[in-house]
């Protein structure tokens, strides 16, 4: 589950970001803690366009270029896709849809007049935003976004460490050392592998063996921003620092029903309720993280 929203909209009509559609699904997307990637095409390429199953959500329009109708185009989503992702239909004309869908045995595709687009896509968005409002679906997005943050600062770590001087350097490997050496037995036989083949930072920051955490690498941050190396202020480093605080209590977490209601169990038997308020401020967080990462 990605905060990253992939809608896909087939239409010759919607041209652009200036049309006011567009703008609407838009901003609704943003206004549920999700990033809008959204692609635009008139339906020439569509044979191309579908082969990819990373769409969320697709619009398509009935009447496209070429004289091809958008019943084609779905019935190729759903030859080429396994995931029954929701589809809308529409039409600015009068041809009956239900039938076209029916005929083919299209499943999870919604029908309504162009006009009644938006309200349409709303009600598919909160529809889909309401799945996600609960720790199962909750722990699915932390884990695998916070995953990708991690990635992505271990990316601007390798790229400040590489345009430091040779003294800066010296002082982020022996930061790097301290951080790791306080933190496990047997230090110089686990970490013997990233010294002897080369470059020990790059090559720990790159090792699978997880010796160097992403609570290490906000430590390292920390570290980067007091020696004025590196552009982030104490308020960013501890959003970072506070979502993989919930990534860890997430990811070491049952999910149970009590009382008729899921609920997070933690190691130390502890529970918690997460109410939609508070799955939207952790969605929030990721976003705000990414757009930390992405000024770096």
């Amino acid at each position: 589950m990605d905060v990253r929203f992939n809608l896909l909209i087939v239409d010759d009509d919607i041209r652009d970001e200036e049309d006011s559609t567009y703008k609407k699904i838009k901003n609704k997307i943003e206004s549920m803690n999700l990033i809008p990637k959204i692609k635009l095409s008139n339906g020439s390429d569509y044979k191309e366009i579908v082969k990819s199953d990373n769409f969320d959500l697709y619009l398509i329009d009935f009447s496209l270029v070429n004289d091809i109708q958008g019943h084609q185009v779905i019935k190729e989503i759903r030859d080429n896709n396994k995931n029954l992702t929701d589809i809308i239909l529409y039409s600015t004309t009068n041809e009956n849809l239900y039938n076209k869908v029916s005929e083919l045995n299209l499943d999870g595709v919604y029908v309504c007049q162009r006009k009644d687009l938006f309200l349409k896509t709303e009600k598919i968005l909160n529809k889909l935003e309401k799945r996600t409002l609960n720790p199962l679906s909750l722990r699915g997005i932390v884990l695998h976004n916070c995953s990708d943050i991690e990635f992505s600062v271990r990316e601007v770590l390798l790229r400040i460490y590489r345009q430091q001087k040779p003294e800066n350097k010296e002082l982020i490997e022996k930061e790097v050392n301290d951080l790791i050496k306080s933190g496990i037995d047997n230090f110089e036989q686990k970490t013997q592998e990233c010294r002897e083949s080369g470059n020990f930072f790059e090559n720990l920051l790159l090792a699978k063996n997880y010796l160097f955490d992403m609570g290490k690498k906000i430590m390292l941050l920390r570290f980067l921003k007091k020696k004025q190396l590196i552009n982030l202020t104490n308020k960013d480093i501890n959003l970072l620092q506070s979502l993989n605080e919930i990534r860890n209590n997430l990811g070491h977490s049952k999910i149970l029903i009590k009382d008729g209601e899921m609920i997070s169990l933690n190691i130390k038997a502890e529970e918690t309720k997460f109410e939609e308020q508070e799955c939207k401020k952790i969605k929030e967080k990721i976003i705000r993280a990414f757009d930390i990462i992405n000024i770096l």
